[in-house]
């Protein structure tokens, strides 16, 4: 993150560093997927590759352990699908959230 400008730990900071850089940047900060909880080792990846030679897509480019981000990916629709569904017969997020802590028990 140092090379990228980000000198605080603190996550504010942090945030307000990655907002100016999508504001004013002339290239995407690639890096926002720190923010997102992406491997790290994929978006090194994905910088070192310039966005190609990717394993798979998905919700990020893998350029490492396909067989786990496939399975982070699962889980990621799976959960997407329970809100939407969840959604669309008529609960609010707030009694959607209390389905998730009784459907993930």
């Amino acid at each position: 993150m140092k090379n990228y400008g980000y000198k605080s730990k603190d996550i504010y900071e942090s945030i307000g560093i990655l907002k100016r850089r999508m504001l004013y940047s002339k290239t995407f900060p690639h890096e926002i997927g720190i923010f997102l909880g992406y491997p790290l080792i994929d978006i090194n990846g994905f910088i070192n590759n310039y966005g190609k030679n990717s394993l798979c897509t998905g919700y990020w480019k893998v350029y490492h352990n396909k067989k786990e981000a496939l399975k982070t990916f699962d889980n990621y629709n799976r959960c997407r699908n329970f809100y939407i569904n969840t959604f669309l017969r008529g609960k609010g997020i707030l009694e959607i959230m209390d389905d998730y802590k009784l459907h993930s028990l």
